[in-house]
């Protein structure tokens, strides 16, 4: 049986090759374990407990403010916050909202 040739001949490295090769490595350390997200506000946590004890949370974001400040007045009873935290919370859920309309997005 004849013998193959198997030497690859890639030559020099080209600067596009090493740039290359930094990008991906630097690409790969952007995404590693050890990179944390922002932090939540602390607010977070508390919509996370306060709200979950009877349903699920609303997701930040899906309601209009005037439609939050209405649907939560009534839980100002039940909920024991103060009234910084009340309007912390607000902030909260209507945070990225662009709509003005003051109801709710569609699906909801």
């Amino acid at each position: 049986m004849p013998r193959v040739n198997m030497t690859f001949n890639f030559g020099a490295p080209t600067k596009a090759g090493l740039c290359l090769l930094v990008l991906a490595l630097l690409s790969g350390a952007a995404c590693a374990p050890g990179a944390e997200a922002p932090a939540a506000p602390a607010i977070a946590s508390v919509h996370k407990h306060q709200c979950g004890r009877c349903h699920t949370p609303p997701p930040p974001g899906q309601h209009a403010r005037p439609y939050l400040e209405e649907a939560l007045a009534p839980h100002h009873k039940r909920v024991h916050l103060s009234d910084e935290e009340w309007a912390q919370l607000i902030d909260y859920l209507a945070a990225n909202r662009t709509s003005a309309s003051g109801g709710r997005t569609s699906g909801s």
